[in-house]
């Protein structure tokens, strides 16, 4: 238990922490203290409580592991470790040794990139192995699943010369290197309890974070007391009133943000129109994610230049109809009635003839031309057949997404021919983007995976259809697949960036 003391005067109401963050980028800009940190001392042995309390701001997740904070044992297996994993959820890692440890992952991903989090982990050694943990995001209580190895962490052991890091861990070679602004990190040596997670997260925001809590906190590195880029020394704020403890100094680079610091989120006037126009109550996780995936597109240039945002992964069949960059018209229609699931998507169906007509003509979009542009669809399943996810045409002049067919995808934009790539599957991102009168690509994933020299000839003049291709009014090569999004624009799209956006925001799901 930390002994009774006063909170210094900058951390009361009214005094005005330092306001700022630090951005980690790479393996190569990280934080280490002193590899005698105090810290070391408060997590060890059998009895012991502590809270820590995360202040970041994800600049990008890219479907890897990036750490936050965490203390390695190289000589016996991970400390602890508080992180992202390779599907966005938070995770909280302690171990006693190399084959005794256990982990708890919330049970869905937290990666938006467009606003803080507050993440709070407790960990009380004195209860069973199912209540030693709980995670608190934002303020609120989340749902985590354990995995224990070696029967679980029990006894925690101390190292006392490894060091601390933030922004990277260090397990035999420094990895999961974290991309992020960082406001703050406090340890308490207590358990904070759902009351106090609540006050961290409202009154965090308003930078008044230690503000009636019921417990002090033991140690807190503000990042906003950075002030000098290259060699940063972040000191701890409140280790002062107690025993010495230890500071951390950057390696690498790390930029330092005076203006960059914990606020409210604020939506793009573009998902509040959006939103306004939903009738299926999207929660507020939900719109939090509506907004990450809007700013993202607008952040990378492809919003603008669509035409059609569709994201059939949602919360509500009628929902997700809507045309994100004109959400007022444009709705899609469902012919014969393709089935819905919430958060996955449209399925078709060959034998009912199950399709969308997305109601857009090509020859009246803005963005699109008949030299410039690009068409995506997201698919669930990997069918090799002869289907179409997306289309139209008018005989010979096609616009056509088949993903897999005899282990080849098949696309052409606005020409009589098409181009082939060997496609091993059709889960995922596929799209055709044609850059002139000459040229179309083959893309995957986000990558360009085939060159076709081949000419523009016409734009059909008859809508897109999707889970089927439009030919001249007549729905033709009827998929089974399930589509996920639609996404029409020019040809200047960033398809590696649309790519990471969309699979970002369907882990949320």
């Amino acid at each position: 238990m930390i002994k009774s003391g006063k909170i210094p005067n900058m951390f009361r109401r009214g005094g005005g922490i330092p306001l700022g963050s630090i951005s980690l980028t790479d393996a190569s800009t990280y934080m280490v203290s002193d590899s005698a940190s105090l810290l070391n001392e408060q997590i060890k042995g059998t009895t012991q409580k502590f809270s820590i309390s995360i202040w970041l701001k994800l600049n990008w997740y890219d479907g890897q592991y990036q750490t936050i904070f965490s203390r390695d044992n190289n000589s016996g297996g991970r400390q602890f470790a508080c992180e992202f994993d390779d599907v966005g959820r938070w995770t909280f890692f302690i171990a006693d040794d190399g084959t005794k440890y256990s982990w708890w992952k919330s049970d869905g991903a937290f990666i938006r990139t467009n606003g803080w989090y507050n993440l709070i982990q407790t960990f009380d050694n004195t209860q069973s192995l199912a209540d030693k943990c709980k995670i608190y995001i934002n303020g609120t209580e989340i749902a985590t699943t354990r995995v224990d190895v070696g029967g679980g962490v029990s006894d925690v052991n101390d190292q006392p010369l490894e060091p601390i890091y933030i922004g990277v861990t260090n397990f035999g070679g420094l990895i999961n290197p974290s991309n992020c602004n960082l406001s703050r990190i406090t340890f308490y040596n207590d358990i904070l309890t759902s009351g106090d997670a609540s006050l961290i997260y409202n009154n965090g925001l308003l930078f008044n974070e230690l503000s009636g809590l019921s417990i002090n906190p033991y140690m807190m590195w503000n990042m906003g007391s950075a002030i000098d880029s290259g060699d940063v020394t972040v000191n701890d704020l409140v280790g002062t009133s107690y025993p010495s403890s230890k500071s951390f100094t950057s390696v690498g680079s790390v930029a330092v943000s005076n203006s960059t610091y914990p606020t409210p989120l604020v939506y793009q006037p573009e998902t509040t129109a959006l939103i306004s126009e939903m009738t299926g109550s999207p929660t507020q996780y939900e719109q939090d994610y509506i907004d990450d995936l809007i700013n993202g597109l607008l952040t990378d240039g492809n919003w603008d230049i669509a035409d059609l945002v569709r994201v059939y992964a949602s919360h509500d069949s009628n929902d997700a109809l809507l045309n994100w960059v004109s959400p007022v018209a444009g709705s899609a229609s469902l012919v014969n009635s393709p089935s819905f699931t919430v958060g996955v998507g449209f399925t078709g169906n060959s034998a009912a003839s199950r399709h969308i007509n997305e109601n857009i003509n090509p020859t009246l979009l803005s963005n699109y031309s008949l030299n410039s542009g690009a068409v995506f669809v997201y698919c669930e399943l990997d069918i090799n057949a002869a289907e179409a996810v997306f289309g139209n045409g008018n005989g010979t002049d096609l616009t056509v997404i088949i993903p897999r067919n005899g282990g080849s995808f098949a696309g052409r934009i606005n020409s009589d021919t098409n181009t082939l790539y060997a496609n091993g599957s059709s889960i995922g991102l596929m799209g055709v983007i044609r850059l002139d009168s000459n040229s179309q690509n083959i893309n995957v994933n986000g990558v360009n995976v085939q060159s076709g020299v081949v000419s523009s000839t016409n734009i059909a003049n008859n809508n897109f259809y999707t889970l089927a291709y439009n030919n001249n009014g007549a729905a033709a090569l009827f998929s089974n697949n399930t589509v996920r999004f639609v996404y029409v624009s020019n040809g200047t799209v960033d398809a590696g960036k649309l790519y990471r956006r969309i699979f970002n925001f369907l882990l949320s799901k």
